[in-house]
């Protein structure tokens, strides 16, 4: 049920599996994969109640942190989330999802060098996520480190060149460099590109009063949720 996003049907399923007679490491996987299923429904609490129990049963499983790290993000309690993101890199340094949410706690935090740590790491276990080179870029905008920023913004373009944020911020730094030629460059493509996008949909949104992702500590972009994948374990309960 989890590979065709039927979380409701999912949780159903582990619901009937916890009533049957495992052994401890299988059911620490049935609420682990549970959490995960209820942090898709937006059911927090649930989720963090069956994360900790996975983790009481079974303390190694890094995707039990990474999950509850998730919902306690989603709860606006950043310093259990911070907490158990840490523990999940900890226990799986690939934890690329980890990386990715801690550091965008730290750079809304202002805490750029951090910030900045966590992307490249991310940037390591995932060399084409164009977010992990965003992020990147941005934090070295924020040291004022504008060669190393450009040079994030250029291979964030590299991996998708029809970023209009990308290019739109890029455009920004030019500014800021003193060349005004490249930077009207990048600005006029960024702004075909979103009409592009508006006149591809029959009710096309209103241009946003400035551009999506400014920057500063309280940019966000959105923090990506435990991945749909199946968890390890989850395929031995069907």
């Amino acid at each position: 049920e989890m590979r065709t996003h039927d979380y409701e049907g999912a949780i159903s399923e582990f619901d009937v599996a916890l009533t049957k007679i495992l052994t401890r490491r299988m059911r620490a996987l049935v609420y682990l994969n549970r959490g995960a299923a209820l942090n898709q429904k937006k059911r927090f609490d649930e989720a963090i109640r069956d994360f900790t129990e996975a983790i009481r049963l079974d303390s190694s499983q890094s995707n039990a942190f990474l999950g509850r790290g998730w919902a306690y993000l989603k709860r606006e309690d950043n310093e259990r989330a911070l907490s158990d993101f840490n523990e999940a890199i900890r226990l799986a340094p690939n934890a690329a999802r980890a990386y990715q949410n801690r550091g965008q706690i730290l750079y809304d935090r202002g805490n750029f060098e951090a910030a900045l740590s966590d992307f490249a790491e991310l940037a390591r276990c995932e060399p084409k996520s164009v977010y992990a080179f965003l992020m990147k870029a941005r934090c070295y905008v924020a040291l004022k480190d504008s060669d190393r920023a450009l040079a994030s913004f250029d291979a964030a373009i590299m991996l998708d060149p029809k970023n209009a944020r990308a290019l739109t911020e890029r455009s920004r730094l030019y500014q800021s460099r003193g060349e005004p030629q490249k930077s009207a460059a990048d600005l006029a493509e960024a702004v075909r590109l979103q009409t592009q996008q508006s006149t591809a949909h029959a009710t096309p949104s209103p241009a946003p009063s400035k551009f999506p992702g400014e920057l500063g500590p309280g940019t966000r972009l959105d923090i990506a949720p435990l991945p749909h994948a199946p968890l390890p374990g989850a395929s031995e309960l069907s």
